[in-house]
């Protein structure tokens, strides 16, 4: 995943956890809570790999081991990106019954 700082800048993350309104990502360092972060990312569905873009707002930090958790709310999605989103969700939930 990518992150789109405030900065301009753009850094590498990898996400833990996902759900239709947040996200975990872990990161190198801390995020200012209340911060708005621009995500893209990119989950394989039965269509294939599509990307999202959401705008996102940090809501809590936590560190693990030698990596932070950054906890973020959505703010700011699509359609087509939440149509994605519950798409690859419901393969997940799908995979865990069977």
């Amino acid at each position: 995943m990518k992150i789109g700082l405030s900065s301009g800048e753009s850094v590498q993350a990898t996400i833990v956890d996902l759900s239709p309104i947040g996200a975990g990502i872990e990161y190198a360092a801390p995020a200012e809570k209340g911060a708005i972060l621009k995500l893209a990312f990119q989950l394989r569905i039965k269509e294939g790999v599509q990307e999202c873009h959401v705008q996102a707002r940090v809501v809590h930090n936590y560190l693990k081991r030698n990596t932070y958790v950054i906890g973020v709310q959505f703010l700011s999605i699509s359609e087509e990106a939440q149509a994605i989103l519950r798409g690859y969700l419901s393969h997940l939930q799908s995979l865990r019954v069977s």
